[in-house]
């Protein structure tokens, strides 16, 4: 069963997959720059969150959840409630897609329309086109809490199989006492209590509670009243809101899934490889939560401001108290630096004794770094002098730079690391041997050297348009095309061959894996 699950899991990954990096391949290309920059700032952002939760919760969630199912094996608590969560988040995740897709082109139609009417509010001052996406977008509300009911049970699952403290697995058993029909339905049975904790489990269990946190708060911001008193409150500040509940899925979620996938995949019998696995747990989780913690302080103060008219014209005086809050994380940021350290330290250590093709152990290596490198990205572009230039470049230019970093996390990073410990582990799974094919040496090299070159060309690209932008002067040409997106898109075409060989990369990790799990032996 679990074997079913597995195969289940990852084929649904790979597809979500191919649509993310079509979507991608879209967006970084100039036709697909160009058509965005037309639809208004705000349903671009609508458009690239349909292409990031496809790829966070369609393509890495169920890769993830794959080889968790793969890793419990027997231990497994609920076959039966694991396949059911399995329907429930797919369907969800399609359901919600379909709709913020479709929101967000009323929403982008509304939008052209009233621009070139100059008609884009209708009676009691109402932004139309934020009416026409919200219109649609609420449809896709049952959808969301499907996912939100398929994550929970996910946890759930996750924590019976590995058991839970006396207390706790007591009063598991005497509620499910009190349902013995409910716990037939679903396949459960008696809560285990916990044996020996396993920091490499441990983080695992951190991981389901960041990914229940994650879709909850996704869930609240997604709601029409939550959202536009996001937009009430600036792009900026409703801007750092978002990112909290980005960063709970992306790092809280995957980040600390991932590491406990790889020091279960790379550990000796014992745990001796990974000596400090329970100190970068530690200090990854209280880093996260403090940064977190303090980023949403900041976002508050800021929006405080500018709802209450503070130099309005400028802007920069709630930026720069949020700036002074901001400064507060500098210590949690070095804190999940510290932890990031012990993990490369303790890899670098492991994959000197790891058997297992070379390409599969470059590409341990390689991704551990892209993942290190994004994160540091992240921290540099909230320190003050890149914070204050971002927002003087344009929000355009300042998402270009985000989406260099998301990138090196996610595709660098996140799937590198996941489709490695995949090529480690399938051959005892399903008898294949995908870590030895040529797929893998070119999702190797075609992601790592078109990863490399392609977001080094989009951040020049997001560099140059920007600093046109902050000169001040009009920035239209003489048949009113905008000179920054011209500037931007003149270096942006350099980076179209790289962007192809990153895409031919991924595909071959994609097709790898779909061979691999047709080869998958019975229950």
């Amino acid at each position: 069963m679990t074997r079913d699950l597995l195969c289940l899991h990852l084929r649904a990954s790979i597809l979500w997959l191919l649509a993310g990096v079509a979507m991608g391949a879209f967006y970084g290309a100039p036709a697909g720059f160009e058509a965005l920059k037309g639809v208004g700032h705000d349903f671009e952002i609508v458009f690239a969150s349909v292409h990031s939760h496809i790829v966070l919760l369609g393509g890495l969630t169920n890769t993830l959840m794959a080889l968790v199912y793969g890793l419990l094996g027997s231990r497994l608590y609920s076959p039966r409630l694991a396949r059911l969560q399995f329907w429930t988040l797919n369907i969800g995740v399609l359901g919600m897609m379909a709709a913020l897709a479709a929101g967000g082109v009323a929403g982008s139609r509304a939008y052209v329309a009233g621009r070139d009417s100059g008609e884009l509010f209708g009676p009691g001052n109402v932004y139309l086109p934020y009416a026409a996406l919200l219109g649609v977008l609420r449809l896709g509300f049952p959808f969301a809490l499907l996912v939100g009911l398929s994550v929970l049970a996910f946890a759930a699952n996750l924590w019976c199989s590995l058991g839970l403290s006396p207390r706790w697995a007591g009063l598991a058993n005497r509620l499910l006492g009190t349902a013995p029909g409910l716990g037939r339905l679903l396949g459960l049975g008696q809560v285990p209590e916990a044996g020996p904790r396993e920091p490499h489990w441990g983080f695992l269990r951190a991981g389901a509670l960041w990914l229940v946190a994650g879709v909850s708060l996704g869930g609240i911001l997604g709601s029409p009243p939550v959202f536009l008193w996001l937009r009430e409150g600036g792009f900026d500040f409703g801007s750092l809101f978002v990112s909290l509940h980005m960063h709970m899925t992306v790092l809280g979620w995957l980040g600390n899934g991932t590491f406990g996938v790889i020091y279960l995949t790379l550990d000796r019998p014992g745990g001796r490889g990974f000596p400090w696995a329970r100190r970068h747990l530690l200090l990854y989780n209280l880093g996260l939560l403090g940064g977190l913690g303090v980023a949403a302080a900041a976002a508050w103060r800021g929006r405080g401001l500018y709802t209450s008219g503070a130099s309005l014209e400028t802007l920069y005086l709630p930026l720069q108290a949020t700036v002074e809050v901001l400064r507060l994380a500098v210590p949690f940021a070095a804190t999940v630096g510290i932890a990031l350290l012990l993990y490369l330290l303790g890899v670098r250590r492991a994959l000197a004794g790891w058997q297992a093709p070379r390409a599969v152990r470059l590409l341990v290596g390689f991704s551990s770094v892209w993942l290190a490198v994004g994160l540091l990205l992240e921290f540099l572009l909230n320190l003050d002098p890149f914070f204050f230039w971002q927002k003087r470049a344009g929000h355009e230019f300042e998402l270009m730079l985000e989406a260099v970093k998301d990138h090196m996390v996610m595709v660098g990073g996140l799937w590198g690391l996941l489709a490695a410990a995949l090529y480690a582990h399938l051959p005892g799974w399903t008898g294949a041997r995908p870590g030895e094919s040529r797929w893998a040496g070119l999702h190797l090299w075609g992601v790592t050297l078109g990863l490399a070159g392609f977001f080094a060309i989009y951040a020049l690209a997001a560099y140059a348009g920007g600093q046109i932008f902050q000169t001040g002067a009009n920035p239209y040409g003489p048949t009113r095309e905008y000179i920054p997106y011209v500037e931007a898109l003149g270096v942006l075409r350099l980076g179209v061959p790289l962007l192809i060989l990153m895409v031919f990369g991924l595909l071959g990790s994609m097709v790898n894996l779909w061979r691999s799990t047709s080869r998958a032996p019975g229950p």
